[in-house]
């Protein structure tokens, strides 16, 4: 939803939607991956559940990234960004073909 905000969205409604909602709700997803891990669960989907767990963390680091990209005003951690969005693109492919 942060990405659908106007170019005009103040800073800190900006801000205040990726600690409250993106963090948060990627934070909600690895707990319910994590509560999948206590079911007897065929190890193809336990690989697809570690491979989730670690999509979901990348989009934890993605949205800390742009985090203090907003915060401090800075083209710094664009190259960073970039890199986690080309991991997080190589698990969806991974997913995407099992």
């Amino acid at each position: 939803e942060v990405f659908e905000m106007p170019e005009n969205t103040p800073q800190e409604e900006l801000l205040f939607e990726i600690k409250t909602r993106s963090i948060y709700y990627w934070n909600e997803n690895k707990k319910i991956i994590n509560e999948a891990e206590l079911l007897y669960l065929p190890g193809p989907i336990q690989n697809r559940n570690k491979k989730l767990l670690e999509y979901c963390e990348l989009r934890i680091k993605n949205c800390q990234l742009i985090y203090k990209s907003i915060e401090e005003s800075t083209d710094d951690y664009s190259s960073k960004i970039d890199q986690t969005n080309d991991q997080i693109e190589s698990i969806i492919n991974e997913l995407s073909i099992k």
